[in-house]
This record gives structure tokens, sequence and C-alpha cells, in this order.
């Protein structure tokens, strides 16, 4: 059955009529003959039948008729007529989109896929996210008995012809109401709400979305009409920047038709004369051209693929003058998804994390002079000790980041870049083709409580997230961890959840020794 939670809370109230309809009779002046001949064929009809006995009124009175409900229901949308025979009870969500509304909607999915990992501020409690990499798992969600699937985004249906049908034989399945590369993400919600028949709770969740987007002007007015980069670093192997200018990037258009900025004319015109190589609304640029990212621009919200530190530190970056005046927001993937997968608590993440670095950019007082929400994590400390990267997979099991991620308390053992630069080819290979054997690692660098190199000390061993413990050791001045599987190389970084203590190494859980060695 579908759970219930969230803003609205839904309410599922049966409308029943309660009373009977009297019939009101009569005659005209001229129905006289006919009136007599029938009063007279309806007296002959009660004299042959028995009296009712009195009390019968209430054998004969009719049962109330229930009011029909909204089902089935019959839906437009790109990949044809979609009906809904009955209320959903056991739904399948393939896409993000689905997974982010259906938790506005206060619904929980039997089941719950994204292509990779979900972003954190979208509430997955109550269901497991599996981050797909390849192809839906179609069997199992056929074993699940889903009696809807929803693919809102379109990625898995109306961009993949052969699986769209696919899924269609296992269960009524939802598409983008009409193009998946068009759509809002308004009319993406609403969509799925009235498959649902949640559409009153979808109209008011939008609208306070839209409402608190439009505030922007009031909140932040230095950013209202501002010109804004987003732009993504791809990495020393390819050492280009996206630029994303052009309208047909849905990002570029959320951030202007709803966000109000606008694009810096430098990039718009660069790209209308075809300059760099134009990718759909993007326009990738070499380093050579590195001052378009600021040409014109109030601020820069910037995403860095990889080699990040190698890119910030770059001579050619560090010379541009939105650099050196503070005015370039640093985003992780989180960022990236809350303007390429718009919502309700995408909107909220942005309010909270994004917009005040960037206004702080945009009037000249630096955007590094912003602490932002979730700044000071026990995955973001981990920079000052040599971790940077393990943020990356974190989000590949839903029960390690939000430890990390979360109130806490909690304390995590991240290994250095190093550490994972370091990892046996083979090792690192099955954890990326495996999101299941990633996930119960990633789980075991993790306890639940705040513990300092003493405390560690002292206990000799801890429990993790898993369920499997880590042992401790002294080496003279090192802590050594599962007999030499890792060693501490900088310990108690304090944060705002918990401790970090950053490793050489991969702690291995003992039930996967056999499988990954260590």
């Amino acid at each position: 059955m579908i759970r219930l939670r969230g803003r609205l809370g839904r309410l599922l109230v049966l409308l029943l009529t309660i009373g009977l309809v009297a019939a009101a009779c009569g005659s005209d002046d001229g129905d006289d003959d006919a009136s007599a001949s029938a009063s007279a064929a309806d007296t002959e009809a009660s004299a042959s039948e028995p009296a009712e006995e009195e009390g019968d009124e209430e054998a004969i009175e009719k049962e109330p008729a229930e009011e029909a409900g909204p089902y089935p229901v019959t839906l437009t949308q790109q990949m044809g007529e979609v009906t809904i025979p009955a209320e959903p009870e056991t739904i399948v969500a393939v896409d993000l989109w689905s997974v982010d509304f259906l938790s506005e909607l206060g619904i929980v999915p039997a089941q719950a896929y994204t292509f990779g990992p979900p972003p954190g501020f979208v509430d997955t409690q109550g269901v497991e996210v599996t981050p797909v990499q390849g192809d839906l798992p179609i069997e199992t969600i056929a074993a699940a008995g889903p009696d809807l699937i929803t693919d809102i985004s379109g990625f898995f249906t109306t961009l993949d012809a052969e699986v769209g049908e696919t899924l269609t034989g296992v269960a009524p399945t939802l598409s983008p109401p009409g193009d998946a590369l068009e759509d809002g993400w308004q009319d993406r919600f609403r969509h799925l709400a009235a498959a649902l028949d949640r559409a009153d709770d979808a109209e008011a969740i939008i609208a306070e979305a839209e409402a608190k987007a439009a505030s922007i002007a009031t909140e932040f007015p230095e950013l209202d009409g501002a010109a804004i980069t987003f732009a993504r670093y791809n990495g020393a192997e390819l050492s280009t920047i996206d630029l994303v200018i052009d309208d047909s990037d849905f990002t570029r258009r959320f951030m202007n038709d709803e966000l109000g900025f606008t694009t810096p004319p430098a990039q718009q015109e660069a790209f209308d004369a075809g300059e760099g190589e134009p990718v759909g609304g993007a326009l990738g640029v070499s380093l050579e051209r590195v001052d378009l990212v600021g040409e014109g621009a109030d601020a820069v919200v910037m995403f860095l693929a990889a080699d990040g530190d190698d890119f910030i530190e770059n001579p050619i970056w560090q010379a541009q003058d939105i650099v050196a005046e503070d005015r370039v927001v640093y985003v992780d993937l989180d960022g990236v998804f809350a303007v390429r997968t718009p919502s309700p608590a995408a909107i909220d993440y942005l309010f909270e994390n994004v917009l005040p670095p960037l206004a702080a950019a945009a009037r000249g007082d630096g955007a590094s002079s912003v602490a932002v929400e979730g700044g000071d994590d026990v995955v973001a400390v981990g920079a000052e000790g040599g971790s940077t990267q393990i943020g990356v997979y974190s989000s590949f099991s839903p029960a390690f980041a939000q430890a990390v991620g979360g109130p806490g308390p909690v304390t995590a053992f991240l290994p250095s870049d190093e550490a994972l630069v370091g990892l046996d080819p083979s090792v690192l290979g099955a954890l990326q083709a495996d999101f299941d054997l990633l996930d119960r690692v990633l789980q075991y660098h993790a306890v639940a409580e705040a513990l300092t190199a003493e405390n560690l000390i002292a206990a000799g061993e801890v429990d993790t997230l898993l369920g499997e413990a880590i042992t401790i050791a002294v080496d003279g001045d090192t802590v050594v961890l599962n007999d030499g599987q890792a060693t501490v190389s900088t310990a108690d970084i304090e944060a705002s959840n918990g401790i970090t203590h950053v490793i050489e190494g991969l702690l291995i859980p003992p039930s996967l020794i056999d499988q990954l060695g260590g």
C-alpha cells in the first residue's frame, strides 16, 4: 500500500450520498382520465399485495450510493495516452523528479531508481534509492508487482523507446506530459499528481515554491536581473569549460525565467557566433578562452567535474578578475541537480546554500564570506586532511550520506585522495561496478557517535553503520585500524556534526575480505 508522509498528508475521504430523491407526482386537467385509470390500477395492485407491516419503511429504504471516484484516469503524455485503472498502491519511480515529487506529496514508492545518486536535498526516507548505472533492472521492477511506474524525466522512456515499451508492458507508465526536453518542472509535477488524484495538493506546493523563487528580488535584490554564469570544468583530460548559455538548455531556462537571472552578453554573443564547441544550449571553450567565464558576469556558479584543486590553482584561472574579486561560487553535485532538476526541494536548497554566497559575490562582499548550511559537516572538513574526493562516492550510499550529512553525532573515517588513487585497480573497479558493494564499504567508514582518537584507542573496537566492527591499535604515534588496513594520518578534525579522521587506506568489512581482499 502507499504510505503517506510529507507537507500536506493525504486525506482519503469517500463522499457518500445521504438522501433519496423523492418523486413528485401531479397532473393537468386534460389528464384526468389517464390519472383515474392509473389510480384504479394502483388500487387494484395494492389490494392484491400484502399490507406492509409497521417498521417496513427501513427495510425498503435504498442504500446510499457511493459517489464515483476519479478512476480510471486517462492522461495524454509524450508516449501517448496512459490509463490508470484504479488508485495506485504499488508505485515504482525510475527517475529523480519522480522520487522528488512523490516525496513532496508524502508518498513512499515501493522501489526507487535514479540515474546516479540522488542529491541530498531530496527526502528519500522510507525507500532505498538505487542509483542506476546502465540498464534498469526490469525483472526486479516487475517482481514488485507495480500498478504504476513513473518516469517524469523521460530518461528511461521517451528517450529510450524500447525501454519505455518494456515498462508499459509491466504496468501503466508515466512519461513527460509533453516533451522530455521542454516540459517545465511544474507541468511534470502536475502530470504525476493527476495520476494520483492529488492535483490540489500539487498546486498548493507549486504555488509556494514559485512564490519563494519570485522572492529573490526582495530577499537578494543584487541578484534581480543579475548576469550569472553557470559553468562546468570537465577535468584535465578534456581541459574544457562548458558555459550554459542558451535557453534550449533546461538549466538556463530555469535560471533566467524563474530565478530572474540573465545570460552574460559576451557569452551569448560567442554562442550565437558559433565560437567554441556548441553542445545543446552550452558552449564548450578551452582554457585559453577562460576569460569568457567572467566577462560581463556579476557572479559565477562553477561545478568542478574532476581535478578541481588543479583547476582552481591553475595560474590562468587565478589570473581572472572574478577569482581575484571572489565572485565564484563553487558547487557540488547537489548544486548542479538543484538547477538541472528544479523542484520545491531544490528551490529550498538554492535559497539556503547557493543564493547567499552568490548574492555576496554580486554585491562585492565576496562569495567565500558567507558560510552556508552544511558547509562544515564531517565530509566537508575532511578536505583539511586531504580527503576531497570521498564526497563524490558518498552519495552512492543513502545510509552513509544521511549519516555524514545529517545532524550527527557521527565519526567518519575518510580515505585521503592519495589513498583512493593508490587502491588496487581491481578493488576500485569492483566498487565502481557494484553500487551495493560500494554502499556496504562506505557504511563501514562511519560510526554513529563522535569519537576522538583518544576515545578510539581507549575503546579498542567500534561498531560501524554496517554493523561490523573496526579494531583500533597504536604503533608508536600512529593509530592503526584493522591490523594495518589503514592508518590515521590526520585525526580529530572537528565538524558541525561530529569528528573526521582522515586515513591512509580503505577499510574492508570482514564480510567482504574474500571478495575484495585486504
